[in-house]
């Protein structure tokens, strides 16, 4: 299905009954909203389930430019609007969850939690250190051939083949300038971050075989906000959502239950 915005079509899938309490889910860098069919399946009888493409990935309408946290959060507004659903649980994976807090902070009255699935907080601003290693690590995968990035991309950020496997095909989807130019975006925009820690319940989640200055910023995240909690699962890498889809899928389920049991 498609929303059509005031500058495209936004891609989407509801499933489940719309009376039932909401979970929004939102991709990374170049993946789809197929990344979460194993989260579609198990939430969709108790829960209305909505996935989305994000602005210049999937089947949403393309960019010019590098994808900003004020485009993306424009485009779910107008889709929840679309959607007629309020006090919504948003669930990111990577950029996903950093957009997730990003429309979380502008518009605190639509959402009822955040799970954030292998990011970091905007509220903290990153260090010099990791500002100059990610931009570093960008300006090096610029000159690596597309063949080669595809693959390292994949590689790199999931540890069972069939995830792997599906990022092979969204990365190449979406092409290596685009992939660029949305990482260099991003950067920039985790500078900016937002000026105070989310008001909800937040939940942090990491895999165990994902990088260590994520999965460290994520334990201090949840030991200096009472609001947050921090989960490690275990034999997953930056891709929890497939990695260890059932491990997620459980730990998500205890969360949402107690977050819509105190409302």
């Amino acid at each position: 299905m498609d929303y059509l915005s005031s500058r495209g079509s936004v891609s989407f899938e509801s499933f489940g009954k719309k009376e039932n309490p909401t979970i929004v889910f939102t991709h990374g860098v170049a993946m789809d909203k197929d990344a979460f069919l194993p989260q579609v399946a198990h939430f969709q009888h108790d829960y209305h389930v909505v996935v989305w493409d994000l602005p210049g990935h999937g089947a949403s309408y393309p960019l010019t430019g590098g994808l900003t946290y004020e485009e993306a959060a424009e485009a779910l507004h107008g889709l929840l609007r679309h959607l007629e659903v309020e006090d919504v649980i948003l669930a990111g994976v990577s950029l996903g969850g950093q957009i997730s807090q990003y429309y979380a902070h502008h518009h605190p009255e639509h959402v009822k939690a955040v799970v954030d699935i292998g990011s970091l907080p905007l509220h903290k601003k990153p260090s010099r250190l990791t500002v100059f290693a990610l931009n570093a690590a960008l300006h090096m995968a610029k000159i690596i051939p597309a063949r080669l990035f595809y693959r390292m991309f994949a590689h790199d950020k999931a540890v069972t083949k069939k995830v792997r496997a599906e990022l092979r095909r969204t990365v190449e989807a979406t092409g290596k300038k685009a992939v660029m130019t949305h990482s260099f975006a991003m950067t920039e925009a985790m500078k900016k971050g937002i000026p105070s820690p989310l008001t909800g319940p937040v939940l942090v989640v990491h895999g165990a075989k994902d990088l260590g200055f994520l999965r460290k910023g994520g334990r201090r995240w949840a030991e200096a906000e009472e609001n947050a909690e921090h989960v490690q699962i275990e034999g997953a890498g930056h891709i929890v959502t497939g990695d260890a889809s059932a491990a997620f899928n459980d730990t998500l389920a205890d969360f949402a239950a107690n977050v819509t049991d105190a409302t």
